[in-house]
């Protein structure tokens, strides 16, 4: 029931207890049913005034209202609006909170995994550091042994030039000396030949042999004679080649039946060769 029709029932209810109160009142009274008409009706009339102007103030109070009502649901209809549009951004922020949780967890892990990288690589800097360090400290002695390197170098060099100064001497006399013992041997030789039972005054008969082994690196030679040949330590051999003059050498240790000696020198372009000539230069010891 709406408000109104309250409002028409208790208009009604008070016109029924006003007529019934009139009623009473004429039949205690007795007085005229005319006037007593006219009286009930003047206040009847009266009443209805003033519960018309209740009614209409009352209608007024209930439009208010159910403007007040529709507002409150209009407004009830927004808010609900509003709460499940919040009701949503609250349970996406809960989303959102929910992966910043999870990024933060991410991030605390990756901060601790950096934390033990970060001192990984503190420790290894302090190792390259100390190794940067001994580098440096070693880079210092290399350039002072640099220096006396070169200063080594330069005193090297003017050495070497007086080396090379000293061999090309060496190696002019020794070339002299070739040449002389090479045309000696070649004046011994023909001696020989032209008289081989003559003895050369001084000189024991010569001992020949060959060459069976030589060593380049060692710049040693085998020959094929010893002791039974009355070979002894410090003979010196001429090595031939037929007529061609090829070197000397020096017995260093004899054997019954072969010898060991050293290589004095060769011919400029020439090297002694297993099967070479071997021959005394004289029985004495050099």
């Amino acid at each position: 029931m709406s408000a109104l029709a309250k409002v028409f029932v208790v208009f009604v209810f008070i016109l029924s207890v006003a007529f019934f109160g009139a009623s009473a009142t004429l039949f205690q009274t007795r007085h005229d049913w005319k006037v007593a008409y006219n009286t009930v009706y003047s206040q009847t009339e009266e009443k209805f005034k003033e519960v018309d102007a209740k009614i209409r103030s009352l209608t007024s109070q209930v439009d208010e209202k159910e403007k007040a009502i529709y507002e409150l649901r209009t407004k009830d209809s927004e808010l609900a609006q509003n709460n499940s549009k919040l009701i949503k951004d609250l349970n996406d922020e809960k989303k959102r909170t929910e992966s910043l949780m999870i990024e933060n967890n991410n991030a605390k892990l990756l901060n601790e995994t950096l934390g033990k990288n970060l001192e990984v690589m503190t420790k290894a800097n302090e190792n390259l550091q100390k190794s940067l360090d001994k580098v440096k400290t070693d880079l210092d002695g290399a350039l002072t042994n640099a220096e006396a390197a070169v200063q080594a170098r330069d005193s090297m060099r003017l050495d070497l030039e007086k080396s090379q100064q000293e061999l090309h001497r060496l190696r002019t006399e020794m070339k002299e000396l070739t040449d002389k013992f090479e045309s000696a041997g070649l004046q011994l030789a023909s001696y020989r030949q032209r008289y081989p039972n003559d003895p050369i005054p001084g000189i024991e008969q010569p001992v020949e042999g060959l060459v069976t082994a030589v060593d380049d690196e060692e710049k040693l030679v085998v020959l094929s004679v010893g002791k039974d040949d009355k070979v002894e330590p410090g003979y010196t051999f001429t090595i031939s080649r037929g007529n061609k003059f090829v070197g000397k050498v020096q017995i260093m240790k004899v054997f019954p039946n072969l010898s060991g000696a050293k290589i004095l020198f060769t011919k400029d372009g020439e090297a002694i060769a297993k099967g070479d000539k071997a021959q005394t230069d004289s029985a004495m010891k050099s």
